[in-house]
């Protein structure tokens, strides 16, 4: 969920900086674009975001932006074989409630590599969804199948 949220922000970013390219020339109206030369980039890119909050929980399908409230994805396969965990998961039907809340705790751009980094808190999040799972944690099985919900309180992801 945390990444899903993490991949809208950057998408976010990414779209905000193309200033010579016709993209940004087709951004809706209320998408601030901040310039590649600015000093303060990190503060620019946060302003941004944050005018865009109010837009976040039905998403912005002119920019690719899927919907945060609920976040909907139909289907995760988890499988691993390391020493200490294997498991083999399938979770499907998920839907999350909270993730337009998220708080940025740092936000780190290097447009030389075009890449970032950042660590993003979510407060509160609600998630439902379906589970299977078969595997072993250290000597502990891990079995079962059935209906999740949880409530995950100040989850961070960086």
């Amino acid at each position: 969920m945390g990444g899903q949220i993490f991949m809208s922000i950057a998408s976010i970013a990414l779209i905000v900086l193309q200033t010579q390219n016709t993209t940004a020339k087709r951004l809706p109206n209320f998408v601030h674009v901040c310039k590649r030369s600015d000093p303060q980039l990190e503060k620019c890119l946060l302003q941004t975001i944050e005018s865009l909050r109010p837009e976040l929980p039905n998403g912005i399908p002119k920019m690719q932006i899927p919907a945060l409230e609920p976040m909907v994805i139909p289907m995760l396969a988890v499988n691993r074989n390391e020493d200490a965990l294997k498991v083999k998961a399938t979770i499907k039907d998920i839907q999350a409630w909270g993730g337009s809340k998220f708080v940025i705790n740092n936000l780190k751009v290097n447009l030389e590599k075009l890449n970032g980094e950042g660590t993003i808190l979510l407060p509160n999040l609600i998630v439902n969804c379906t589970y299977d799972i078969d595997g072993r944690l250290m000597v502990v099985p891990l079995q079962g199948q059935g209906i999740f919900r949880g409530n995950i309180s100040k989850s961070l992801r960086t």
